[in-house]
């Protein structure tokens, strides 16, 4: 099949690549491209696979589309979004999200077939694991700005002597407080292919999320990260974070419970086997889900796209 990867290009997507390489395995000619992109390609694909946000309207009338929701809706009225998308976005072949909450929040017919994908963490992740010297004791690279509590936990923990290595895009406010903290080191926003190198040089990472809905029921993609690269965790507590260590029996740190270095130490099951954490590797967990039967079944049901 000839299938087409689309998204808004407003949001870093890691797992689309995983996709691509996953569905050309299984013998697929697969492409990434945004929806403006598409809007103007020649050609006809035989699937166009969507990131879905707000998808009101299919880009092709002949061409089936599935559409994944890794997230319910935020910001302001979260709920009102998500009852306005599930009586008003275009009509999919199938539908895959992130897990049970994040469907639960949905009333879409129960007409088209659906399939469950959680995050996972690329090869290059588990491939440092044990091959990095530890300079820092804790780690985070990924959004600053924006992220309520952020920034304001990293210099906490280094005013207790925590050597940070932190990477990600701030602003010049952001980054004068930074630099007032000796014991961060900010190394500014990372290539994509660098940040597994980055992670593996800290004993722990570092996850803090806003206990609020939706994102205290959804999957952290850096906790997966961090897994697959063979560090600790030091996160907040709230309901996904208890609820995955709990099940994949691992220990991680409460970020309020640090006082200095001294509390990294001893943390018992801090951090999971290679083989336990191969199980959050992309490629193992598409094929788990078993995703191209899932597009293949929905292809081929309704070639007009008109489910709903």
């Amino acid at each position: 099949m000839k299938i087409v990867l689309v998204h808004s290009g407003k949001a870093f997507l890691p797992e689309i690549y995983a996709y691509q390489t996953y569905l050309e395995g299984k013998g697929h000619q697969v492409s990434v491209q945004t929806a403006e992109e598409s809007a103007t390609q020649a050609g006809r694909p035989d699937l166009y696979y969507r990131f879905a946000g707000f998808l009101r309207h299919r880009l092709s009338p002949d061409v089936p589309e599935i559409h994944e929701y890794a997230s319910a809706s935020v910001g302001a009225f979260p709920r009102v979004k998500n009852l306005f998308k599930s009586v008003a976005s275009a009509r999919p072949v199938g539908r895959v999200f992130l897990n049970t909450f994040v469907k639960d929040q949905f009333h879409f017919p129960a007409k088209a077939p659906f399939l469950f994908r959680d995050m996972g963490a690329d090869q290059a992740f588990l491939d440092q694991r044990g091959h990095a010297d530890k300079i820092y004791d804790l780690v985070y690279a990924g959004s600053i700005t924006g992220r309520a509590g952020v920034l304001e936990c990293i210099t906490r923990l280094a005013g207790k002597g925590l050597r940070i290595g932190l990477a990600g895009t701030v602003t010049e406010q952001e980054l004068v407080i930074i630099r007032s903290q000796p014991c961060i080191d900010y190394v500014g926003r990372l290539p994509v292919a660098d940040v597994p190198a980055f992670i593996a040089r800290a004993r722990f990472g570092l996850n803090f999320c806003p206990d609020i809905y939706p994102y205290n029921q959804q999957t952290s993609t850096k906790v997966i990260e961090y897994l697959a690269a063979g560090i600790g965790i030091v996160s907040n507590r709230y309901a996904w974070m208890v609820s995955h260590a709990a099940q994949n029996g691992y220990g991680f740190l409460d970020v309020s419970d640090i006082d200095s270095v001294d509390s990294l130490v001893g943390v018992p099951n801090a951090i999971l086997d290679s083989e336990r954490a191969r199980q959050f590797e992309w490629a193992r967990l598409l094929e788990r889900a078993d995703l191209d039967a899932f597009i293949r079944r929905c292809s081929h049901s309704n070639n007009t796209g008109s489910v709903a």
